[in-house]
């Protein structure tokens, strides 16, 4: 089955978004446009020897179908996003900051994004050069690659690297919990040493400890999910 993903596809209208799906999906470039609502794919996909199932939701451009509804509740399920823009297109990048505060909005700070500089096979219309899409990387704090729905590895490389932030940001949140568990664990061994006076026996003490522990996860976890 794949460990399951779900990814959300954001981007101003006619950067490509559909297009980089439906190339990932089948392999292959179709030039035909189709004005997306929203829409939920998936597909199993190895990356890094592991096979994720990955759910991936299209959703509509702000100028096609203004519904904020559908977009929020895509962005609550996702576990990454892919923010793309068009390089022959200056006004799509201006929509990287409502995307972006739409992203804190219902999720915490630094969920993981890349941004997507798409079309890069339209030489002659270029308008944003690959310098200053490096620097709008730089700005926002994401990575960024460049693509065309018609090369199947540039697209291949955008759901590479998303996996790859994705996989950073769940051994982080490994690292604090084990992090967290050995500073609760510090704790309680010295108010066991430090508080003689409360004549605890070893089973109480051990019964107290636990419950403290259960009490300090629930808390944590009650935190990450409020976030």
């Amino acid at each position: 089955m794949g460990k399951v993903i779900n990814l959300c596809i954001l981007g101003a209208s006619f950067t490509g978004k559909t297009c980089v799906i439906n190339t990932f999906l089948n392999s292959y470039f179709d030039e035909e446009y189709y004005p997306t609502i929203e829409n939920k794919s998936s597909k199993i996909f190895l990356y890094d020897k592991i096979l994720y199932n990955l759910n991936i939701y299209d959703t509509a451009g702000l100028n096609e179908f203004n519904n904020l509804q559908l977009i929020s509740d895509s962005i609550k399920k996702c576990d990454g996003f892919i923010i793309v823009y068009s390089l022959n297109n200056r006004e799509s990048i201006d929509k990287i900051d409502y995307y972006k505060d739409l992203i804190k909005q219902f999720k915490y700070k630094d969920f993981p994004t890349i941004l997507v500089a798409n079309k890069m096979d339209l030489v002659d219309e270029i308008v944003i050069s690959r310098t200053e899409s490096l620097d709008l990387s730089s700005y926002y704090k994401c990575p960024m690659v460049e693509s065309s729905c018609k090369n199947l590895n540039s697209i291949v490389s955008v759901f590479n690297l998303i996996l790859e932030e994705i996989n950073k940001s769940f051994i982080e949140i490994e690292k604090q919990e084990v992090q967290n568990r050995k500073l609760l664990l510090k704790k309680t061994k010295t108010e066991y040493h430090l508080q003689p006076s409360l004549k605890k026996t070893k089973s109480e003490f051990c019964l107290q400890k636990k419950k403290t522990f259960i009490s300090f996860f629930k808390n944590t976890l009650k935190d990450i999910v409020s976030k």
